[in-house]
């Protein structure tokens, strides 16, 4: 199906929901064709405003559901229970695609509330909301090849997007839903680190924002691995060798290993809870 003529409802416009309709938009989804719906008619007046499509609140939106090809739930996961229980007398049209991006909430879940509907869940990260976003894509099983292609360009929308088992879902987020903080937290400590060294404050973090992002773009480019590239930056005796030394005396990376297995285990357990 053409983004142009898709029909489109998103109940919830926070952040990432935003970003995710503003991609839609600049990809070609027409705003005639967007029905938003907040969670009051205040909310809607000012998202309306803001994206420039149609917005109302869920109550009212009950003929347009029915309408839309394309059903994204973009509300928190507390709201979400509420939501499902808002929708369990709505019918769909009979190809159409629900997309959640409620973190912790199972297909299992949504599909108590929407039997026989073919349910993506996703879980995509914050650099899509400068569509940059990695996003991971599971499926239940009314989910055919063309409905799976209509997900797939969503998130390719605010970025990349692969399709993983459910099961792997919270080991992504874990990575890749929590990374960011992870690398806005050693461009942190390499700030702290230029400022004890006597740089100036502006030069470090500009210097630091520019050293992550020309690192990637390199790495990008290079078409290669992160272990191959750091190999080359390193003189034996010479400098980087002495602060790789100390990173490994500090075992930065099994702190990061045990980052990655905390928020993992942390995503299991709201999985269960939701």
């Amino acid at each position: 199906m053409s983004l142009n003529t898709l029909k489109i409802g998103i109940i919830g416009l926070g952040n990432m929901s935003g970003a995710i309709l503003k991609g839609l938009l600049k990809a070609g989804v027409l705003p005639e064709n967007v029905v938003g719906m907040a969670s009051s008619p205040q909310q809607a007046t000012l998202r309306q405003a803001e994206y420039g499509v149609t917005c109302t609140t869920l109550e009212l939106a009950q003929d347009a559901l029915s309408q839309v090809d394309l059903l994204i739930l973009g509300v928190k996961p507390f709201v979400m229970p509420a939501v499902l229980a808002d929708l369990e007398g709505i019918t769909l049209k009979a190809k159409a695609v629900v997309v959640s991006i409620a973190a912790g909430t199972t297909l299992a879940t949504i599909g108590e509330s929407l039997p026989n509907t073919a349910i993506v869940r996703a879980m995509p990260n914050t650099p899509a909301l400068v569509g940059q976003g990695f996003s991971a894509l599971s499926a239940n099983a009314y989910v055919d090849e063309n409905q799976k292609k209509l997900a797939e360009s969503v998130f390719e929308a605010v970025g990349k997007a692969v399709w993983l088992e459910e099961g792997q879902i919270n080991a992504f987020t874990g990575l890749f839903g929590s990374g960011p903080a992870y690398v806005f937290y050693i461009m942190e400590a390499l700030v702290e680190a230029g400022l004890a060294e006597g740089l100036a404050p502006d030069l470090v973090e500009a210097g630091v924002l520019q050293l992550v992002k020309g690192s990637a773009l390199l790495l990008e480019a290079r078409a290669t691995t992160a272990s191959q590239l750091k190999a080359e930056v390193v003189t034996p005796n010479g400098t980087t060798a002495k602060g790789l030394e100390a990173l490994a005396a500090a075992d930065v990376s099994g702190a990061l290993v045990d980052a990655v297995h905390a928020a993992t285990r942390r995503a299991e357990e709201l999985s269960k809870n939701v």
